[in-house]
């Protein structure tokens, strides 16, 4: 038996974020719904509150932000973002990852905040409530067992698979969130958490805040999943590569992978090797052993895809994203 909600539809995010204080804890914020509404299908979630933003006003746009970059309405949907001229001009790699997102249909309705607030997933707690029932409850769900890691002390699978999350930190994006204390702008990069993000109970995410990127950078975002459409990746990488032409030389490289630990994440030790470097396919290859000697220590196994498979993957995506980077940078 499905469970019963009370449902608002507010005219403004004053009124929404008056509703997550009055419910605290008890209500949810959606837009297009995609992945809310399934959750709820499945019990995964019951909230008692449903709080409708869709349709609070000036919130889905794509504007010049005074020559220091774009700015981009939460409620601005995947379709928009990856249709958008400027958004191609200025930052193709994020119409690059909102393209990925499930399927067309999906996209004109997600928003690019869904997208980055999406619920993190885990094999055996993201599943139907039949299919759960015959399990003993996991620590997600109040019990004493991570399925994951019977021998973990808390929950050790819960996995962020945002496609524009990734380009967003690799692209050095700021997210603003609105509460009941008024508004404040993080990194995107600090967002996430491995339980979750950084979003109070009273709290908004409003507005992306995406800098102007250097002359001669370049971006390519590649993910890999068992089908290309409704999927969500099992392996994603963002990298963004500021060339100097001239000299063929990287100037500066930035590389974010996803899907394979709880959180994005960025390989720091690949960046240094290749900066400065005149980039062949030997210095590709010793940068695609150090990715996947990082991506070793954090990638976790996902349902079929274990691990190594997922360490594996990102070898192959990291080279197949820096030749293709070259490509565009000619």
């Amino acid at each position: 038996m499905r469970k019963k909600f009370e449902y608002f539809e507010p005219e403004t995010i004053e009124e929404a974020i008056s509703l997550l204080v009055k419910y605290k804890g008890q209500a949810r914020l959606f837009a297009g719904g995609t992945d809310l509404l399934p959750l709820m299908k499945q019990e995964v979630v019951s909230p008692q509150y449903l709080i409708n933003i869709k349709k609070n006003p000036g919130l889905d746009y794509i504007n010049p932000d005074n020559g220091k970059g774009l700015k981009v309405g939460a409620l601005t949907t995947l379709h928009a973002i990856e249709t958008s001229p400027v958004i191609r001009e200025k930052c193709g790699i994020l119409a690059q990852a909102a393209s990925k997102v499930a399927s067309l249909q999906i996209r004109n309705i997600g928003s690019i905040a869904g997208n980055i607030c999406q619920g993190y997933r885990c094999w055996y707690y993201n599943q139907s409530h039949d299919w759960r029932k015959f399990w003993a409850p996991c620590y997600k769900r109040g019990g004493d067992i991570c399925y994951a890691d019977k021998g973990a002390k808390r929950c050790q699978n819960m996995v962020l698979r945002s496609d524009t999350a990734p380009a967003l930190i690799a692209l050095g994006a700021k997210v603003k969130l609105v509460g009941e204390d008024g508004e404040r702008v993080i990194p995107i990069k600090d967002f996430f958490e491995k339980t979750g993000n950084r979003l109070r109970g009273d709290e908004i995410l409003t507005e992306i805040q995406i800098p102007d990127q250097p002359p001669h950078a370049c971006g390519v975002y590649l993910r890999w999943s068992p089908r290309r459409a409704l999927d969500y990746p099992v392996v994603g990488t963002a990298v963004i590569m500021e060339m100097d032409t001239e000299n063929s030389l990287c100037r500066n490289i930035k590389i974010i992978f996803s899907s394979v630990a709880p959180v994005p994440f960025e390989v720091d030790e690949a960046e240094d090797f290749l900066r400065g470097k005149k980039i062949d396919s030997d210095i590709i290859d010793m940068a695609a052993q150090i990715v996947r000697d990082s991506v070793a220590t954090k990638a976790i196994k996902f349902g079929d895809h274990s691990a190594d498979y997922k360490t594996t993957m990102a070898g192959i995506l990291i080279k197949q994203s820096i030749e293709d980077c070259l490509k565009l940078a000619k």
